[in-house]
């Protein structure tokens, strides 16, 4: 989730590869961890080959190289008012804690990714 978080944060790896270069208006790497996949959306296209494959080449690249460590710390704090925003009523709270159930996990699950995170 951080790492997918990483990738498209505004400035971060895919926007300053896809999107200042002027392929698409806006990108995006969605990681759904029910579900196991990665979702990268590429909006409004100039040039949906060239986005695509930046897109990809960035990919590769950030993971053969060195986080940077800012880029990262600002992720972390992105995700983490994301995980908050998502659990910031009750109702909201309780449906999240009801599907962890149904999912076999602890009603506590989201609370223990925040503390890992």
């Amino acid at each position: 989730m951080i790492l997918a978080k990483y990738m498209d944060i505004e400035s971060g790896p895919l926007w300053e590869n896809c999107r200042e270069p002027g392929f698409c208006y806006s990108v995006s790497l969605t990681a759904e961890i029910d579900e196991g996949t990665l979702t990268l959306e590429l909006y409004d296209c100039s040039d949906l080959k060239s986005a695509f494959n930046a897109a990809r080449q960035t990919m590769n690249d950030v993971l053969s190289s060195e986080l940077n460590n800012e880029l990262f710390a600002a992720a972390q704090q992105k995700l983490i008012g994301e995980l908050v925003n998502n659990e910031c009523t009750f109702r909201s709270a309780s449906s999240n804690a009801i599907l962890s159930t149904f999912q076999g996990l602890s009603p506590n699950f989201l609370k223990y990714v925040h503390y890992l995170l």
